[in-house]
């Protein structure tokens, strides 16, 4: 009986013994470098304790503009857009009129023969007639006469602030009882030179006009020649030689 109780003592005391052996062993140094690693969270101490704070300056995550819905207004170059997101019209391509002189266009004429010849730089016209003239000679049977000659005179576009002179050169002679008159006309302005009898002498005579851009001028001379009934008129004439037009 006093064996078997020796025996219990025995056999406690070696447990006892074990117990703690274990104990210190999964405590020591190499028991913790043996244990398996935690992983580690993917969140943050502040997400990991359930903090509501806003993330910091530097935290990642998607960004928003501060600028978001603003137009530039203040911007012209390329690639400007207006409100709505379209691209910005582009600057005005309308044709501006030319800075240069103005000058003759398709000239065309009407009533007598003539010759009708324009400079190289179109702002010279100088027109030659064959025949154009009235005569009261008794002796020939011709009556007293009017005659005219027309002209269409197109301007290009060009600077303003120019003038369109127009100059007929010719010569009259009349004799006693006999008067002759001279009459240019050129849009809404008439220039009539009349003739006193016995008149002897060669003419000039100018019409100036604002040189339009852009404007088609109606340029017309009218000559004629008048008897009264007392006047013998005999060799009177009157004639026209040239038309010159001038832009200057």
């Amino acid at each position: 009986m006093r064996g078997r109780t020796v025996l219990f003592v025995v056999l406690a005391v070696v447990m006892a013994l074990g117990g703690v052996y274990i104990g210190w062993s999964t405590s020591s140094p190499k028991a913790a470098a043996d244990a398996p690693a935690t992983p580690p969270s993917s969140l943050g101490p502040a997400q990991e304790a359930g903090s509501t704070r806003s993330r910091s300056p530097g935290a990642a995550g998607p960004k928003v503009s501060a600028d978001k819905g603003t137009t530039d207004k203040g911007t012209t170059g390329k690639g400007a857009t207006v409100p709505g997101g379209k691209p910005a019209p582009p600057p005005s391509s309308k044709p501006q009129p030319s800075p240069g002189p103005v000058r003759f266009g398709q000239v065309t004429t009407a009533g007598r023969p003539n010759d009708t010849a324009v400079s190289d730089d179109r702002r010279v016209l100088t027109t030659s007639f064959e025949d154009f003239e009235v005569i009261d000679n008794p002796a020939s049977g011709e009556p007293a006469a009017t005659k005219s000659f027309s002209m269409t005179l197109p301007l290009t576009d060009g600077a303003e602030g120019e003038t369109l002179k127009v100059t007929a050169q010719g010569f009259v002679y009349l004799g006693d009882g006999a008067t002759a008159r001279l009459t240019l006309r050129g849009g809404r302005r008439t220039i009539i030179k009349g003739f006193a009898p016995g008149s002897d002498e060669p003419f000039v005579q100018t019409l100036e006009l604002p040189a339009t851009p852009g404007r088609t001028y109606q340029l017309s001379v009218v000559i004629e020649i008048y008897k009264d009934a007392a006047g013998e008129g005999w060799g009177s004439s009157l004639n026209a030689a040239t038309l010159d037009v001038v832009i200057s």
